[in-house]
C-alpha cells in the first residue's frame, strides 16, 4: 500500500521531518517526506496497511513541538523501485 499525504500546521521549523522519517524507519516503510514552499509537509509512504494505517495516526499526533492541524492522504500507486525512506531537499 502507498499514500501520499499532506501535514498542515507548525510541521515546518520543528524537526516534523525528522519525526517523519524516523517513524517511517521504525515501521521498515519506503517513500520520501518533503518541505512544501506554502507550509505544508509532504509525505509519500509505502509498505503493508497495517504499518501504513499506524503511520499516518502517528503523523496526525506529530512530536513534541510540532502541531497538525490537518492530515490528509489519499491512496496511489504502488512503486518497486525504492529501498528506502529519505528526506529530500
Amino acid at each position: 500500500m502507498r499514500v501520499h499525504a499532506r501535514a498542515r500546521g507548525r510541521v515546518q521549523g520543528v524537526g516534523y521531518r525528522y519525526f517523519v522519517v524516523r517513524t517511517a524507519q521504525e515501521l521498515a516503510l519506503t517513500g520520501w517526506v518533503i518541505n512544501c514552499s506554502n507550509g505544508d509537509v509532504e509525505i509519500e509512504a509505502q509498505g503493508g496497511e497495517i504499518q501504513i494505517r499506524d503511520f499516518l495516526g502517528r503523523l496526525e499526533t506529530g512530536q513534541p513541538w510540532a502541531r497538525v492541524d490537518r492530515l490528509t492522504h489519499e491512496v496511489v500507486s504502488e512503486r518497486k523501485d525504492e529501498d528506502h525512506f529519505e528526506l529530500r531537499i
